[in-house]
């Protein structure tokens, strides 16, 4: 599954006939999704999360937020990977499309830090544990917004439209529910400062 961030359509890929049927409309700004532990499918759009149910065709339900504390699956201490930055990955890059993603799925607090689809095209991504210590490491930094606390539904989300470059960092309907929140160009600043 994947979305359109403009129109809000929600397409999944059947994969064996690479069909990409529309499966629901979100309306504007959808900015990400997020898997739990026990696999069920979540999107974020605007301020909201929702919770992707089968009915016939996927359709996305207004569901509770879920928790926004980080944990750690690790058993032993892990290699802590990107040196304390958003390259969570180690991969030398920090990216939207994958550290964003496993910021936000950590920040979430989810089992699997990488989504299983993407060991599916990248057999050599960092262990779970790895990245969610990589994580874990950048602390209070991640709270870009520094309202205090680093979470998923906020800073997750700010941290991912900057690295994908977007003009605003902060969805403007975020604003709409809460006008206090920093400057674009202030948290911009906060996630440059953590880029490799």
């Amino acid at each position: 599954m994947f979305g359109d961030y403009c129109s809000g359509d929600i397409v999944a890929m059947d994969t064996g006939t690479l069909d990409v049927p529309k499966v629901a409309d979100t309306g504007f700004g959808l900015t990400t999704f997020g898997e739990d532990a026990t696999g069920e499918l979540y999107v974020a759009v605007g301020a909201e999360v929702y919770k992707i149910m089968q009915e016939g065709a996927a359709t996305a339900t207004p569901t509770a937020t879920p928790s926004e504390t980080p944990s750690s699956t690790a058993t032993a201490t892990p290699t802590v990977l990107g040196g304390g930055r958003l390259d969570v990955d180690g991969d030398g890059v920090a990216q939207a499309s994958t550290d964003g993603t496993y910021i936000f799925r950590a920040l979430l607090g989810l089992q699997f830090v990488v989504p299983p689809d993407f060991r599916l095209v990248d057999n050599s991504i960092a262990s779970d544990a790895a990245i969610a210590a990589a994580v874990a490491a950048l602390g209070a930094s991640l709270d870009v917004d520094g309202d205090g606390v680093a979470q998923s539904a906020t800073d997750g989300v700010y941290i991912y439209r900057a690295l994908l470059g977007l003009q605003f960092v902060v969805p403007p309907d975020f604003r709409l529910v809460d006008p206090g929140i920093a400057s674009d160009a202030t948290i911009a600043a906060n996630v440059d400062a953590l880029l490799p």
